[in-house]
């Protein structure tokens, strides 16, 4: 089942602008002779998978040390599974403004 939900806190490491999210994920096959993990996070080996890129409807100045939370939920799409809709709510009170967006994305 590919439907979740999970909360997220991003910690800005320097002064930048954000314009996006980024998801990989990890999956383990582990009923099977020899467990494997298929991954595509981008802290290793590259293969086929990519990651995918969430544009934001803002782009933001971050400061160093400044934190954006949310939530992302991820569910089948009712009329074709193989599509997920992808839920993203985002909030942040920094220097440059209070952001509290909710977007939505369809993943074919």
């Amino acid at each position: 089942d590919l439907d979740f939900s999970a909360d997220f806190e991003l910690k800005f490491e320097r002064n930048d602008h954000c314009h996006a999210l980024v998801m990989h994920f990890d999956t383990i096959f582990s009923a099977c002779h020899k467990p494997l993990t298929l991954t595509t996070s981008p802290r290793t080996q590259t293969t086929h998978w990519k990651q995918t890129v969430f544009y934001l409807e803002d782009e933001i100045r971050v400061f160093a040390g400044e934190v954006m939370t949310g939530s992302l939920s991820l569910k089948a799409n009712a009329e074709n599974p193989r599509d997920l809709d992808v839920t993203i709510h985002y909030k942040m009170d920094g220097r440059s403004g209070k952001f509290d967006r909710v977007q939505h994305f369809r993943m074919r």
